[in-house]
């Protein structure tokens, strides 16, 4: 009965740990890659943001550049949409796509995914643009 009553406090003991975990943690997943565009072109920047959302009800995801950590907001140099899906107990998973509309030579640089849950931040890969001048074939 003693050796059942250990197994059992152990399996609790494991299953709490898991938990804690799951619910304090934010993850940021998606490559790191560098991204050759034309100039006028659109450059698509995705990532994907796993999540409890016991704990994360205000979770805040978005992309920002990383000379200068500026929040990539203005609508009319960027277009934002957001998904979410439930994928386990307690876990969702938040996609973040951000479109740079016709990228110019000034945006050229490196652009990184944050995620901020209640001052819990996780922040992913850098992501490189190049723009290139528009060839003429």
């Amino acid at each position: 009965m003693k050796v059942c009553a250990r197994l059992v406090l152990v399996f609790w003991m494991t299953l709490s740990l898991l938990s804690a975990q799951e619910q304090d943690s934010v993850e940021v997943l998606y490559s790191s890659k560098t991204i050759t565009a034309e100039r006028g072109s659109t450059v698509t920047l995705s990532c994907v943001t796993r999540f409890s959302f016991l704990t994360c009800s205000d979770l805040h995801v978005s992309w920002h550049t990383s000379d200068q950590n500026i929040e990539l907001t203005d609508s009319l140099n960027y277009f934002t949409t957001i998904s979410e899906k439930i994928i386990g107990e307690n876990v969702r998973e938040r996609m973040v796509i951000t479109d740079i509309l016709r990228v110019t030579q000034g945006d050229s640089g490196r652009y990184q995914c944050k995620a901020d849950c209640s001052g819990n931040i996780a922040m992913g890969h850098f992501i490189k643009v190049n723009v290139t001048e528009k060839s003429f074939d």
